[in-house]
């Protein structure tokens, strides 16, 4: 199954009116694999996240980029 990406701008009146327990970020069952020549590399598998409103988010990888 393909994960779709879908972006929502909210202008600032409408942020404002959503109760704190709305998710502003939620991506689930994210999966993604890059192709190297006949090879299939896996780099996320069933990935879920959901980050509230006032959370602050960091994603880093091995090299802390």
């Amino acid at each position: 199954m393909r994960a779709a990406l879908y972006s929502c701008f909210l202008d600032r009146l409408t942020f404002d009116r959503l109760p704190m327990s709305t998710p502003i970020i939620r991506i689930q069952h994210l999966s993604k694999v890059y192709q190297r020549g006949g090879q299939l590399i896996p780099v996320l598998n069933d990935i879920n996240l959901t980050v509230q409103p006032a959370e602050f988010v960091a994603l880093m990888g091995p090299s802390g980029s």
